[in-house]
């Protein structure tokens, strides 16, 4: 959509909102910065964060570097993190800072738990573009990032869900499952002038 469409807003949320090609930025930075850190192919990167433009590339960037998404509810208490985190064997979470006092002891205790990313904010005019940075770590430049080959068949995303009874269980989304949920967006006669 950013070679289409790159100064249409792609976010919004309340009073903040992205472009595609901000959105498009963010998201290759973040995967570089991923990448930095280590995060490979089938590594999975946690992402604890409350309905937010951020949330969108945090989701999207482990998906360019063959990493898997794991979007985590961000009313979970310890126990529930500390299960979800476990059972999927967690590489990586971004998380904002009112998280770190629960998550800190819960990922330093992880084996192969190699980083945890915080979203933070920036004050007006603290950043260099109109949109919030992604991270107080993340370069403001996209590195080389190189993007491997992907099957079908790969994971792509472990949603939790609570259900009915125990612990949060890990739902397993294919890479071809989402490319044919977007496909199937078709069906739904949504064009470029459309708001979800």
């Amino acid at each position: 959509m950013e070679a289409r469409h790159p100064h249409k807003a792609a976010i919004v949320c309340g009073r903040d909102s992205l472009t595609f090609r901000q959105l498009n930025r963010q998201t290759w930075r973040l995967a570089s910065h991923l990448a930095t850190l280590g995060i490979e192919p089938g590594d999975t990167v946690g992402i604890l964060l409350p309905n937010c433009p951020e949330f969108a590339a945090s989701f999207i960037a482990p998906l360019r570097i063959g990493a898997i998404s794991v979007p985590l509810n961000v009313r979970y208490g310890p126990p529930e993190l500390e299960s979800a985190f476990r059972d999927c064997g967690l590489s990586a979470l971004i998380a904002n800072p009112e998280h770190l006092p629960v998550v800190a002891p819960l990922v330093g205790s992880l084996p192969g738990f190699k980083s945890l990313i915080v979203n933070r904010r920036l004050a007006p005019g603290e950043a260099t573009e109109s949109y919030p940075d992604l991270g107080r770590m993340v370069s403001t430049e996209v590195g080389e990032v190189t993007v491997p080959p992907m099957r079908d068949e790969d994971h792509a995303v472990y949603m939790f869900t609570s259900g009915t009874t125990g612990a949060p269980k890990g739902v397993i989304v294919t890479r071809g499952t989402l490319a044919r949920r977007g496909a199937n967006t078709r069906n739904l006669d949504i064009t470029a002038g459309d708001t979800c």
